[in-house]
């Protein structure tokens, strides 16, 4: 009986080490979102493996924040509308992309700058471009997936 007792005891441990491991990740990138993104708001967490991903409104966007498993803010991104691009980058989607109707705008932000990430739809198929903060554009993919 004592064995049976210290075995399940034994488990019991081993079982919820993960478990609370993962609480204390998740506390720092909790901690972390609520330093970097003041009052943000309807908070949701995603466990990518190596990062959590949180989903939450903050000033009237909708905001994707990525932390590693250190809770160290890795990079965050949100929806935007076409007045919202700078101005060097619209200036160069519309010479490369005349005519094209968009349907979403991604403004990224991480450890190499700002870029936008654009889906739009020509004549010819629907591509994803993503275009640095200077109007350089860094990578043009035709199709439906999110490739990047």
């Amino acid at each position: 009986m004592k064995k049976t007792f210290v075995a399940l005891l034994v488990m019991l441990a081993v079982g919820v080490t993960p478990v609370l491991a993962n609480d204390k990740t998740n506390d720092k990138a909790t901690e972390a979102l609520k330093k970097e993104f003041v009052g943000a708001e309807s908070v949701k967490w995603t466990d990518l493996g190596d990062y959590k991903m949180a989903l939450f409104i903050f000033n009237e966007y909708r905001i994707e924040a990525y932390f590693n498993n250190e809770g160290e803010l890795e990079g965050f991104d949100r929806y935007i509308s076409i007045n919202q691009l700078p101005l060097e980058v619209l200036r160069s989607f519309s010479k490369h992309f005349a005519k094209a109707a968009v349907s979403d705008i991604l403004e990224i932000s991480n450890a190499e700058g700002t870029s936008y990430r654009l889906n739009v739809e020509t004549q010819n198929g629907q591509y994803h471009v993503k275009i640095s903060s200077t109007g350089a554009i860094l990578k043009t993919v035709k199709g439906e997936s999110k490739p990047f």
